[in-house]
Formats: C-alpha cells, structure tokens, sequence
C-alpha cells in the first residue's frame, strides 16, 4: 500500500519518475485554446476514438491534423463528411478501429 500510495503521490506531483510527465491528452495543439468550446469539441472527438489505441500516437497525431485541420473537429462539418474521408481521417490519426469510429 505505502507503494502504491507513493507512486501516485509522484505522480501527481510530477516527481521522481514522473518529473516533467504530461498526459498526452493534455497537451494542445497551438492553435487551440485551453477551455474554449473548440477544445471541448476536440477532446469529445478524439476521446471517443481512443480505444485500445497507441494513446500517445493518437494524441501526436490529433494535434497535428488540428493544427492543418481545425474544422475537422467540428461535429457540423464531420457529419458532412463521407464515410471514406471519415475513416482515412480516424486511420491517419491512429484509430485502432477506424470504421467503428466512424460510426461514434
């Protein structure tokens, strides 16, 4: 238990191993702003891909695509999208299952 306890006390405190650690999730892209409805967007599309996946690949990947594409986190302009743009894009940014994905 004092283990346990004190892995997590590390962790939150971004000691020891975890000095310098920051979850990928919470790392931006630049051109995002922190608590803006855009960023609740981005954080709802990516999170509902991110199963079973490469976590810090996924994240890498969708702060990049934002960066190019930042209308594509958009749910308006997603659900006009066409089911092959949608799965390439869920590919491309590293979704295990890109077609069920889709479908979420």
């Amino acid at each position: 238990m004092a283990f346990a306890r004190r892995l997590y006390d590390d962790f939150y405190g971004q000691k020891g191993f975890f000095e310098g650690y920051r979850m990928p999730e919470y790392i931006l892209p630049d051109n995002l702003v922190e608590g803006s409805k855009e960023h609740a967007l981005y954080l709802t599309f990516i999170i509902s891909i991110d199963y079973m996946t490469d976590a810090v690949k996924l994240w890498h990947n969708a702060r990049d695509a934002y960066r190019i594409y930042p209308e594509r986190f958009d749910p308006k302009v997603i659900l006009k999208l066409g089911d092959r743009t949608l799965i390439s894009l869920l590919r491309g940014l590293g979704a295990r299952y890109p077609k069920s994905g889709a479908q979420t």
